[in-house]
């Protein structure tokens, strides 16, 4: 870090900020840059005065005035606003610097009267009664309700595997389009981009900007994917009955079932939390600590350090010592949910994941070998199993090549 020589008799102009009450502090950011962080009161108030035009000297005065700011450094506060991109000297007012989010991703904005109408009351009540619909057809036909063994095929292996991969990506991009409308409707512009969870490659929006927001108007934005899932599981299952009655073929009634399962597994993956998800943000939201995997791994990093004498992790910063204690407990609890999760998700790879994909590599080969197989079986089975552990394998490299790639040192001068 560059420590920025600073003028006391300078003013500072900061671009335009959002302050949101968050836990024992305050959130503070701007919705173009994409970035926020968590203030102090004390550096609430610093915020404030720079913005009236009292330069570093005149703080320093007032401060001393009234016996306060002795555990603050001003000169170091304002050149952490500096970096960040919140202030510059001078007395005009600047406008926000380029977005922080990630070049490879694409911008959505549609305007907020155009989202409304997504979420007005006759699309609400049309919305229900799609699920209500649904809920009556799960109930009265067994063919339309969640079936566990969906994804036990043994025929078309490759056109299913396909197949599924369009509708469910279909099912995600619906998924991400619901946040992002939710977030319009509050009018904050949001980015759509391709990520991972672990080995899976998933679509992610990123809706950074409804930490603008007031608290309580964050919910819609970061519950409308799971709503949207609500929806679509829904109007498949009206497809399902109806393909069903009409004596469709078995496979398209069987591929719908398993894209229902799909979208069910993906519901039940927003609850692990270590993955920074849905209801990760919500629960974070909740809390009023919008970034606790951030201190998780902070935590664990300061414990290994000291374990390690000093050989791995790195030093906590001397900013824990005055940690409220509730933050603390909350901190440590989802230190232990971290940590179980790693090794629930790590088991599931090398005891679920990687062998099930041996053994559909072992059944394709055996077709493959069998001189009384038809050759097409043992191509299906073949391509079923090469894109199998084709999709593992990128999604593994692009969740561990980052973490392995060279870091450049920083510039300390």
């Amino acid at each position: 870090m560059t420590v920025a020589t600073i003028d006391g008799s300078s003013r500072f102009a900061l671009i335009p900020l959002t302050v949101q009450p968050e836990g024992e502090g305050f959130l503070v950011g701007n919705q173009q840059l994409g970035a926020f962080y968590q203030f102090p009161a004390e550096g609430v108030a610093l915020l404030r005065q720079l913005q009236e035009g009292r330069t570093p000297d005149d703080i320093r005065r007032l401060m001393s005035g009234e016996g306060t700011g002795e555990d603050i450094d001003l000169d170091d506060f304002l050149a952490t606003l500096i970096e960040i991109g919140f202030a510059r000297p001078g007395d005009e007012t600047p406008a926000a610097g380029p977005s922080s989010a990630p070049a490879r991703t694409l911008g959505f904005s549609v305007s907020r009267a155009t989202a409304e109408r997504f979420f007005s009351r006759g699309a609400v009540a049309l919305y229900g009664l799609v699920v209500a619909a649904g809920l009556v057809c799960a109930v009265r036909f067994p063919v339309a309700r969640l079936h566990a063994d969906a994804f036990f095929i043994e025929d078309n292996l490759a056109a299913t595997l396909i197949l599924l991969l369009v509708l469910s990506s279909a099912a995600t991009g619906l998924h991400e389009l619901g946040h992002m409308l939710a977030a319009a409707r509050e009018g904050v512009a949001s980015r759509l981009g391709i990520g991972t969870r672990l080995w899976n490659l998933v679509f992610e929006a990123d809706l950074s900007g409804i930490f603008a927001l007031p608290r309580a108007r964050r919910y819609l934005p970061l519950l409308a994917g799971m709503l949207v899932d609500l929806l679509v599981v829904s109007l498949v299952t009206i497809l399902i009955t109806a393909l069903s009655l009409a004596d469709a073929p078995v496979f398209a009634v069987a591929l719908l079932q398993a894209l229902v399962l799909q979208i069910a597994v993906t519901v039940a993956w927003q609850f692990n939390l270590f993955l920074r998800t849905d209801v990760y943000y919500i629960l974070s939201n909740w809390s009023g600590h919008p970034n606790l995997d951030g201190a998780a791994r902070d935590y664990i990093a300061g414990n290994v350090h000291l374990w390690t004498a000093g050989r791995f992790g790195r030093r906590q910063s001397g900013e824990a010592d005055g940690t409220p204690a509730r933050y603390l407990r909350m901190v440590r609890c989802f230190v232990a949910v971290w940590i179980m999760g790693r090794i629930l998700a790590l088991a599931t790879l090398f005891l679920v994941v990687l062998p099930t994909l041996a053994r559909y590599a072992e059944r394709a080969w055996q077709t493959i070998q069998d001189p009384n197989a038809p050759v097409l079986r043992g191509l299906d089975a073949a391509i079923f199993a090469g894109l199998s552990m084709l999709l593992v394998a990128a999604g593994l490299a692009l969740w561990l090549l980052p973490k392995f790639r060279h870091q450049k040192p920083k510039d300390t001068q």
